[in-house]
């Protein structure tokens, strides 16, 4: 089996694990779920080369989200995400503490879709093209290529309207422990989310889809 782990000292890495479809593997496959915190010891080669681990553990567990197939489908998602837009090989443990304090979160958030909106939100800011601040008040457009609101809607498609830049507005100025108070119906969450999965496409160079969002999209 092979996977991609994002690690704290290498980046996001490629592995080999040896012997899992085994009738009494080694190490279990459900070590892999997307979501986990685990603790590796792994055979270093050079970079851009797979990379075989000889031991594996969980590290922390997660209480629902292996269980639950909108937290399990959402941390595939996130996985997903940081996999398209992160260059492999290239250490970044700051990404790597932001990432596994969003999984923790996403275990016990009961608004799972508001979650994810806010982990999109702050990837941006933590890969440095976060939206900046409004500069008027009153209704604006959220501009996905400069990452400005603007008063005025720019020329080109690439815009969230004036109600959905609001609630982008909400979920930049609240923390994770407020989610529970941003209240959108499936519509709105939906083109929000669309939305900002396309402004860090497009300002990660990312011309591939999230394929798993599809998925994500039809299980809300």
């Amino acid at each position: 089996m092979i996977v991609d782990i994002l690690t704290e000292s290498h980046g996001l890495s490629g592995f080999i694990v040896s012997g899992v479809r085994k009738s009494k593997p080694q190490m279990s496959p459900v070590i892999f779920t997307p979501g986990y915190q685990i603790s590796v010891v792994f055979y270093e080669r050079d970079p851009h080369h797979l990379w075989r681990i000889k031991e594996a553990s969980i590290e922390q567990q997660l209480d629902r989200t292996p269980f639950d197939i909108i937290r399990g489908n959402t941390a595939l998602c996130m996985c997903e995400v940081i996999k398209k837009v992160v260059h492999p090989y290239d250490p970044n443990p700051s990404l790597y503490h932001f990432l596994a304090s969003y999984f923790r979160a996403l275990d016990q958030e009961n608004k799972t879709g508001n979650l994810f909106l806010h982990f999109l939100t702050n990837l941006s800011m933590e890969l440095g093209f976060g939206p900046k601040e409004a500069d008027a008040d009153g209704p604006v457009f959220f501009d996905l290529q400069s990452g400005h609101f603007l008063v005025e809607e720019p020329a080109h498609p690439m815009v969230m309207n004036p109600e959905v830049s609001s609630l982008l507005q909400e979920v930049l100025n609240i923390g994770l422990d407020g989610l529970a108070s941003i209240s959108m119906d499936r519509a709105r969450r939906q083109q929000l989310t669309d939305g900002l999965i396309d402004y860090i496409r497009y300002h990660s160079h990312v011309t591939q889809e999230i394929r798993s969002y599809e998925l994500l999209k039809r299980i809300w």
